[in-house]
């Protein structure tokens, strides 16, 4: 018997990412995906899944995303990947985010950094849905 492996499992490998996020990545991804859509599909990752999710957040995370330059589609205040949305935005907004919200942010710009390079190879056509 002769194993051989595929694409995705090849650049999940490379970039240590979950066989979940590049699968979703493939069929999520399009030449059309606007900003909104990568900001989604970045933050549904499940390298976030152990990303805390601290007792009063919520209203936090609420305020964040009112003031976000990109809305969100009937936020879930109380899951994690709306928080990881929220802490990218006011990334790139350049918000100052201290204590515990800006250690977390430190965390998922690190990790979408990551994830972000896996985009430009699925974009690239490496990434087949």
């Amino acid at each position: 018997m002769d194993l051989t492996p595929l694409n995705l499992g090849m650049i999940a490998s490379y970039y240590y990412i979950t066989y979940t996020t590049i699968e979703l990545f493939a069929n999520s991804l399009t030449p059309k995906t606007k900003v909104k859509g990568l900001l989604e599909i970045v933050a549904a990752a499940s390298e976030f899944d152990t990303l805390p999710l601290r007792p009063g957040e919520e209203n936090v995370i609420e305020r964040m995303l009112k003031h976000a330059p990109v809305a969100v589609d009937k936020p879930k205040y109380s899951d994690i990947h709306t928080k990881v949305n929220a802490l990218l935005q006011a990334h790139f907004s350049r918000d100052r985010l201290s204590g515990d919200l800006g250690n977390d942010a430190r965390i998922a710009v690190k990790e979408a950094a990551r994830l972000l390079q896996v985009r430009s190879l699925c974009r690239a056509g490496d990434c087949p849905g």
